[in-house]
């Protein structure tokens, strides 16, 4: 599924909750802040390539999880099997977590 997701597959869902399992009875919620899309002008898509994009996430504060694979759950997107997940700072809001897709 990871190959099929867009930039656009995400901006429909920005601001929305993404539920991710880790070893708790309650699964951390992380809200989908930002879609970044890295665009080149001489880009041509004319053979199926996905454009690269970029996402970040706002999770708690409290546990901030190591940078790795995960399975997220959306209520529109369903299951996201697979994202691999790198955080990247923390301040008063959160911690943000970044995934890169090429």
């Amino acid at each position: 599924m990871l190959e099929k997701l867009t930039a656009d597959s995400f901006e429909d869902h920005l601001e929305s909750i993404f539920l991710l399992d880790i070893d708790t009875n309650t699964p951390l919620a992380l809200k989908l802040s930002e879609v970044t899309r890295y665009t080149n002008p001489a880009f041509q898509n004319d053979k199926g390539i996905r454009e690269p994009f970029s996402i970040i996430f706002i999770g708690p504060a409290q546990p901030i999880l190591p940078q790795s694979s995960y399975v997220l759950k959306h209520d529109q997107m369903g299951v996201i099997d697979g994202i691999f997940l790198v955080p990247v700072g923390k301040d008063d809001q959160g911690c943000y977590y970044q995934a890169v897709f090429n």
